[in-house]
């Protein structure tokens, strides 16, 4: 692990931090290649104080806050309790949600950080493989996954506001 980020686990408390690291991280990320009205939509239907805290307090889903003196730079969530892809059906499988960096703190191995932590919290906690679902256009996030040993598994469609997306589902045998 990277001794220059620590990890925290995040609490309802912690609900409008993450709205608004979702937002920003979004926006950064997906901003460019979408409308305004699209990424308003999602933003406002996903990211909400009232959601986030219901998720929080879902003991299935785990936030970690990934934290470089005391400034959060990003998190990303293992929900245990998601619908799996066909393939990896009867597998005792996990996804790994959110992976959200700012953009100011990219390229210094933070997504790679809280990669580790949920792959290792994956092993401990005894599933055979993590998948994740990543939009068809971020090459740049396919490509960091494919480092990682991520593979293809299929694909779904993703609403993003009016418009319905494809997003390949990506998976790691543990």
């Amino acid at each position: 692990m990277n001794p220059a980020f620590s990890i925290q686990l995040a609490t309802p408390a912690d609900a409008d931090l993450l709205v608004a690291l979702g937002r920003q991280t979004m926006r950064e990320s997906f901003g460019a290649d979408n409308t305004e009205e699209n990424l308003n939509a999602y933003l406002d239907s996903t990211f909400t104080p009232e959601k986030l805290r219901d998720e929080l307090r879902d003991s299935r889903v785990t936030f970690y806050l990934a934290k470089h003196c005391n400034d959060v730079l990003g998190y990303v969530t293992l929900n245990r309790h998601r619908r799996k892809p066909t393939r990896l059906r009867g597998k005792r499988a996990v996804e790994l949600q959110r992976v959200y960096v700012l953009q100011r703190a990219q390229g210094l191995g933070l997504g790679r950080f809280l990669m580790e932590i949920c792959l290792n919290t994956a092993r401990a906690e005894g599933y055979e493989t993590v998948f994740l679902g990543v939009w068809e256009k971020n090459y740049r996030a396919q490509a960091f996954y494919s480092t990682l040993g991520f593979h293809r598994c299929g694909w779904h469609y993703f609403q993003f506001g009016s418009e319905r997306q494809r997003d390949y589902w990506m998976n790691l045998e543990l």
